[in-house]
């Protein structure tokens, strides 16, 4: 009879000083080998919490876990480091950084598998869209931080036995990207033997699973019918309560002849939401049109391509710094990255918050809180979590909070969300819509860059 390579079971869990009580009590899983399960959940249910317990990362109250035949009690923290190294490859679902000690690691794993596996590094950066290796390798040690995901995935496609956790891996990503990952990973399963968690929101990936999981009762159970579950997921009407404005263009980018055979021409007038997924917009936005509107430098090759940029009347090419600090200063454009770009590591939501109230551009307290706690409500977030910083909440909840900040700033004109879908339940994404359809209707200008 095959061993399983994971065997968890009893598991009791609950984050010390949490008024949330237990996540998990009594929980059990088991994955055999070549096995591919999903795990579908609510923001905040426990899913990324269940990566860290099924890899012994965290203390638990009460838990039996043999990983790969070796008992985690029985185990010194030596031993079970050395068996996670070995034998496990973990892909968190944050938003990375490009710290130095993550790019090393990338990088030595890419030169390995380059010397290992040339010939199929080789295709698979044919098939991910790049000419070359090279080329795959610029991506993803780019210090930016945007092709560090894309590094860990390609390292986890080549475990050679073992677990692999994956949380929320592939929601950053094209679409061909992901299903070209998807068949990768199938086919080391199965040649390997290897087990593969991941945690994800995505219909898609969760049928390509052997199969799929949620939490429920704090317990894990087969998910029947995610359909169904959509379905139970009614909504209130989402009162905004922003103010209408006329119907001027508020965003106009015109591509050079020869780039725009490849991409296309962008204008969007208010009252109006344009959804885009090239790359080509993202790096445009956040190495271009953000430190310009902060007044920062930025390199020419970032507008290279560009024939004409005008937000909010101002040309980008060429209007001085100090016009383009105007059009921050009142707040009229507004550009949410994801949140790990956004909260300080270490510093709680409400520290952070105050932060705001205390800026520049003061808002009335009166006000300001009484609209946070109602976001907060609208998103179902629990008021303590205001209280936890960025690295102690699940991606999606983290995403919500961002979404807060975004959507606090009821003066500007055009709001551009960097995969704001990213990280969010079934039940994120539809408030999410509904909100900017009512934004929409207010007059506000919206554009969202996300990878689907």
């Amino acid at each position: 009879m095959r061993e399983p390579v994971l065997d968890l079971t009893y598991l009791t869990f609950a984050w010390p000083d949490s008024e949330q009580g237990l996540i998990f009590d009594g929980a059990s899983l088991k994955l055999m080998p070549g096995e591919i399960i999903g795990l579908w959940a609510k923001n905040g249910q426990g899913k990324t919490t269940l990566c860290h317990c099924v890899l012994g990362l965290v203390p638990t109250s009460k838990m039996q876990l043999t990983l790969m035949g070796r008992p985690f009690e029985k185990s010194t923290p030596a031993e079970w480091r050395a068996l996670l190294k070995n034998q496990t490859f973990f892909c968190p679902g944050e938003n990375f950084k490009a710290y130095r000690s993550t790019l090393r690691f990338i990088k030595s794993e890419m030169k390995r598998l380059q010397r290992q596996d040339f010939e199929w590094l080789c295709d698979l950066s044919e098939r991910l869209g790049f000419k070359s290796i090279q080329l795959l390798l610029n991506y993803v040690l780019d210090k930016s931080g945007k092709g560090i995901k894309l590094g860990l995935l390609i390292r986890a496609i080549r475990q050679p036995s073992g677990l692999i956790v994956l949380d929320e891996p592939f929601e950053d990503l094209p679409r061909k990207q992901q299903a070209v990952l998807m068949d990768e990973l199938t086919r080391q399963a199965c040649r390997a033997k290897i087990a593969v968690m991941c945690v994800t929101h995505n219909q898609d990936i969760l049928k390509w699973c052997h199969r799929a999981l949620t939490i429920e009762d704090k317990k894990l159970v087969p998910l029947v019918d995610l359909g169904a579950n959509e379905k139970k997921t009614k909504l209130d009407p989402i009162d905004c309560a922003f103010g209408k404005q006329g119907g001027d263009v508020l965003f106009d980018l015109q591509w050079k002849e020869k780039a725009a055979t490849q991409l296309p021409d962008l204008q969007i007038s208010s009252g109006q939401h344009v959804r885009v997924s090239s790359q080509d917009f993202r790096e445009l936005v956040l190495e271009g049109m953000m430190p310009a509107l902060l007044g920062m430098s930025v390199r020419k090759e970032v507008f290279e391509a560009v024939g004409s940029f005008r937000v909010m009347d101002f040309d980008l090419l060429k209007i001085k710094k100090q016009s383009l600090k105007n059009i921050s200063s009142k707040q009229e454009v507004v550009i949410l990255p994801t949140a790990g770009c956004i909260f300080p590591d270490g510093l709680n939501f409400l520290d952070f918050f105050k932060m705001v109230l205390d800026a520049k551009h003061k808002p009335d307290p009166a006000k300001f809180w009484p609209k946070i706690y109602q976001w907060m409500n609208i998103f179902s977030l629990s008021q303590e979590l205001l209280m936890r910083n960025i690295g102690s909440v699940s991606k999606g909840q983290g995403q919500k909070m961002a979404l807060i900040y975004a959507l606090m700033q009821s003066h500007a004109k055009l709001l551009i969300l960097i995969d704001p879908y990213a990280g969010l339940d079934q039940r994120g994404q539809l408030i999410l819509q509904n909100v900017i359809s009512e934004l929409c209707k207010a007059g506000k200008g919206i554009l969202t860059i996300d990878a689907n």
